[in-house]
């Protein structure tokens, strides 16, 4: 069953895209006034918006399939390829020892695993986005000073990344984080696709 955060973000989602068709069909009823770049541009948003809506909510039908344990590796290399990633990571709150604990990685080095495998909250990409319960991006990681990312995550050579945090009903039950070997800057809407997939895996903790 979706959580009321879900059901608004899916409503904002399809009230956007319907605006945007909406929109498309008042410049054709308009031929003498079309603005063809924009058109163009609405046509490519629309079309992008209705890919990416597809990916993250076969994602999250799959996770809501799953009989038994869930393979996290599994669901993490999906979420990576939907969004055009290389790079990702899961992490899972210990609730005693109040640390982020590494449950699925996908293009991490070997010899950065270990500095991986337990994160406080407050530190790192992960540790912040779990702390502030908020998404956390960097456009490009390799050329940040803001001092969010730590020191070993620029080993990975990746750029454009984010992490964003699992929640459900406002209790965080992990991390979830993918990159790109480019300079990116993650939309909106990827964002809450990412949270609302985070959502759908937290769900599958509780159970």
């Amino acid at each position: 069953m979706s959580s009321p955060t879900t059901a608004r973000n899916e409503n904002l989602l399809k009230s956007e895209i319907q605006d945007m068709r909406h929109k498309i069909r008042l410049y054709f009823k308009k031929p003498k006034s079309i603005n063809k770049p924009l058109l163009g541009t609405l046509y490519l948003v629309l079309c992008t918006s209705k890919k990416n809506m597809n990916k993250t909510q076969n994602i999250i039908n799959n996770i809501k399939e799953i009989k038994g344990e869930i393979n996290w590796s599994e669901l993490l290399s999906e979420t990576i390829s939907a969004f055009d990633c290389t790079t990702g990571t899961i992490h899972v709150l210990d609730k005693e020892s109040n640390l982020l604990r590494l449950k699925a990685q996908q293009g991490i080095p070997d010899f950065l695993l270990p500095k991986m495998e337990a994160i406080p909250i407050g530190k790192g990409m992960a540790g912040i986005a779990a702390e502030r319960k908020k998404p956390v991006e960097m456009c490009n990681l390799q050329t940040d000073e803001s001092g969010v990312a730590r020191p070993a995550a620029k080993e990975t050579k990746v750029e454009g990344s984010i992490a964003v945090p699992m929640l459900l009903d406002g209790e965080l039950f992990g991390t979830l984080g993918i990159a790109k070997p480019v300079p990116y800057d993650f939309t909106e809407e990827e964002s809450e696709g990412l949270l609302r997939i985070g959502e759908s895996l937290a769900g599958r903790i509780v159970s």
